[in-house]
């Protein structure tokens, strides 16, 4: 898993880098990894924004006790593979003046939607983390609800101040949409989805799979399109 997680990781900063310079991505890269090993490492120790949970042996190597190594990593995963299937949905309205907000926004309900797949795969299935009892009983195989919330909060965190950095210098220059981001992200999804199926599963293994296509199935769609909105 932690040799597949590198892989995918070097795979999305290669997409990024046929759009954008080198530096520019090796800083989005840091501050993704800084950012999110930061808010990893406070919920280790408070128990936000994501709920109160317990690493196992299975998270592998970690930083300061609380810090699994390989999280940060899968946060610039899936950040940079979301985002990217972003941008390929919203390919017909990159004119419009408030597209910046809207790939934000959609970015981070798809890092949201990502994470009910992880929660059912990682800590039901896999066990890599134990979530600790809360207030509210209502959880997600086993997930509590804020869990969900914190990592729309911490993905909104993160882009905003990564976006400046991902921002094309040369919005002249007429590019291709770029497919590759949407190879990973059903990569990603299908490998939680067929890793729960096989356990039996179901309920989670079908909300991964319809989410995938439908993301899937709308960029797919989108990116075949040119921008049909003015930004007036």
């Amino acid at each position: 898993m932690g040799v597949l997680l590198v892989l995918t990781s070097l795979s999305a900063l290669a997409s990024l880098n046929r759009s954008l310079q080198f530096q520019n991505v090796c800083v989005a890269a840091a501050l993704i990894l800084f950012m999110a090993g930061g808010v990893i490492y406070l919920n280790g120790r408070t128990s936000m924004p994501f709920g109160p949970l317990v690493y196992t042996e299975r998270a592998g190597e970690t930083v300061l006790d609380d810090l699994p190594a390989a999280l940060p990593l899968l946060w610039l995963t899936v950040l940079l593979t979301a985002r990217g299937v972003a941008r390929l949905i919203l390919r017909p309205w990159r004119k419009v003046r408030i597209y910046g907000f809207q790939l934000i926004g959609l970015t981070c309900l798809l890092t949201v939607l990502f994470d009910l797949g992880l929660e059912a795969y990682a800590a039901r299935l896999k066990q890599v983390w134990l979530w600790q009892p809360t207030a509210i009983a209502c959880t997600w195989y086993g997930a509590p609800l804020i869990n969900f919330f914190g990592w729309l909060v911490t993905a909104l965190f993160i882009l905003a101040f990564i976006t400046p950095w991902l921002i094309n210098k040369q919005p002249g220059v007429s590019r291709p949409p770029d497919h590759h981001p949407l190879i990973l992200w059903v990569g990603l999804n299908g490998f939680l989805a067929a890793g729960l199926a096989a356990e039996g599963i179901g309920l989670a293994a079908g909300v991964v799979a319809v989410q995938t296509a439908a993301s899937a199935l709308i960029a797919w769609r989108n990116a075949r399109w040119a921008p049909r909105c003015s930004s007036k």
